[in-house]
């Protein structure tokens, strides 16, 4: 668990006065966990005497989303103390609590070799897969301008972002922090904390909920992570880790480069390197092009050389530019069983 967005309804129809605003924005900024930990945010107004709120997990037990929420006991914690709290306001003891989103985060450990942008080729599997599951969608990567490598790859149903129903999104959640951290002596503290940082890779779902509004007992012992656990689970394994569509994607490629491969030897003096270069755009995975080359490649001991060619020449692309395109596959596999295994619920 990461964050919630929620609508407290404070009045029934009724607007709320500019001192009480202020009265309910001190209020909200200001509830501390019993660490001491203010994990709350007073984010709007809205017609009608509601206001918007955004409770993180994370922040209630270590004042940073660098902590990792990893069982529902600590989600149910965290939403009876709230709720405790809104009991001490007179305008909040007997508002409505509207759940509006809800983002679920998983964490996949990557290994010290690579870095985030190393995982491209698998970004881009997981973008060809959402894209034939959602066409109205978009796939957005965010990168450094300087260095050009990726932070943070974005997956959302919707072409306009703010307006999205459901999205994952898929960051560096070091750089995340780091972005947000101005005190080099407070990054410093979270690397000490937290020595597995620097590893981190964040897939958050994150989806816009419509459902009956609780009151202050029921939020308090309603167990979010149970209830939308497997509802995130499903989202990110049948539009991004969808192995079905994983396998056409792959055959799909194959086809797309066995036909260019066709084109290029028809030209005379075919080379692989050259011809890897130019259609790399379908070799996200070695595992392509050791397809293709099946089907490319009728005599068999041609083949095995062409095959063990061109697996050095993927070897020092990917030693060169730090891109992994061997074990593709497998990574995917890898990042799959990672976010099926990362809670427990007790």
């Amino acid at each position: 668990m990461d964050t919630i967005q929620i609508k407290l309804s404070v009045f029934d129809g009724g607007d709320l006065t500019n001192n009480e605003i202020d009265n309910l924005r001190s209020f909200i900024n200001h509830i501390k966990s019993p660490n001491g930990y203010n994990y709350c945010d007073f984010l709007d107004t809205r017609k009608g005497g509601d206001i918007g709120v955004k409770i993180s997990y994370p922040r209630y037990f270590k004042n940073s989303n660098v902590f990792l929420i990893r069982d529902n006991k600590q989600v149910l914690e965290v939403n009876e103390h709230f709720c405790r709290k809104l009991s001490d306001h007179h305008l909040l003891k007997n508002s409505y609590i509207y759940l509006e989103r809800i983002d679920i985060p998983f964490t996949y450990y990557k290994n010290e070799k690579h870095n985030f942008h190393s995982y491209l080729n698998i970004f881009m599997m997981l973008g060809e897969v959402y894209n034939k599951r959602k066409a109205n969608g978009i796939q957005k990567a965010y990168s450094d301008l300087l260095t050009k490598k990726y932070e943070t790859i974005t997956y959302a149903d919707s072409k306009t972002k703010s307006s999205y129903n459901s999205k994952v999104t898929v960051y560096n959640q070091y750089e995340n922090i780091k972005t947000k951290t101005a005190d080099e002596d407070e990054l410093k503290y979270y690397l000490d904390q937290f020595g597995d940082l620097k590893d981190r890779i964040r897939i958050e779902s994150s989806k816009r909920i419509r459902r009956k509004y609780f009151s202050n007992k029921e939020f308090s012992k309603f167990d979010i992570l149970s209830e939308y656990l497997d509802s995130a689970k499903k989202e990110i394994f049948t539009n991004l880790l969808n192995f079905e569509i994983i396998d056409e994607v792959y055959e799909e490629k194959k086809e797309l480069l066995i036909k260019s491969l066709k084109e290029e030897k028809a030209l005379g003096n075919f080379n692989y390197e050259v011809a890897f270069l130019k259609y790399n755009g379908y070799v996200h995975d070695y595992e392509v092009l050791r397809r293709a080359f099946k089907i490319f490649i009728e005599n068999d001991k041609t083949r095995e050389s062409a095959i063990t060619k061109m697996r050095k020449i993927l070897n020092d692309y990917s030693e060169r530019e730090n891109i992994i395109i061997i074990d593709v596959y497998s990574k995917l596999k890898e990042i799959k069983n990672s976010i099926d295994s990362f809670y427990t619920i007790k």
